[in-house]
């Protein structure tokens, strides 16, 4: 559910972001924001306030190193109505717990990928094998250049992968030829040398 609020004469969209925010304060704050456009602001002037698609709450964007955690801010995050291209993290953080490794993952950077991928594998290119238990085409997250080998946290370098694609991509023999065939096949990916 998604609510667009604003004014005939399109100006530059204010987006707030609100910690803790339920769809009611969204839907509260964009009402208010949406009353209170056109009127005078600071020196006389005309304040127009646009609030489209959605406001973000800021405990949704926190990047997390627990997969669970990831998980459901990023399919919190994709029932938004759009999701701005995000920037991600070139170097992400790390962190150990005993022998592993775990890396600092953006919720938005997934959420934007699976949202891009429209539930199509970006392999294979077929439809999603099934729909989750959160009501989504159930794609995988794959970092084309792993963040253990300097991967980035970022859109140009993370796919949806149907989970065939996805295990095939990390033990298949051909795993290589496949990761070239997706840099030639989604035009968002970046190389890294």
């Amino acid at each position: 559910m998604c609510a667009v609020f604003g004014t005939k004469r399109q100006s530059p969209v204010t987006v707030s972001r609100v910690p803790e925010a339920s769809f009611e304060a969204v839907l509260a704050f964009a009402r208010d924001a949406a009353s209170s456009a056109g009127s005078p602001g600071p020196g006389g002037r005309e304040q127009s306030t646009v609030l489209r698609e959605s406001v973000i709450p800021a405990e949704l964007e926190e990047p997390t190193t627990d997969p669970n955690e990831l998980d459901l801010r990023a399919g919190r995050l994709r029932n938004l109505c759009s999701l701005e291209r995000p920037k991600g993290e070139q170097v992400p953080a790390r962190s150990t717990l005993g022998a592993r490794t775990l890396y600092v993952r953006s919720p938005i950077v997934k959420a934007w990928v699976l949202k891009e991928a429209r539930g199509r594998c970006e392999l294979c290119q077929q439809e999603a094998p099934f729909v989750g238990d959160d009501g989504e085409p159930y794609l995988e997250l794959h970092h084309v250049l792993p963040l253990a080998d300097g991967g980035a946290d970022t859109v140009e370098n993370a796919v949806a992968l149907c989970p065939n694609c996805h295990r095939r991509l990390h033990h298949a023999e051909d795993r290589s030829e496949r990761r070239e065939h997706l840099y030639r096949q989604v035009s968002r990916l970046i190389r890294v040398p």
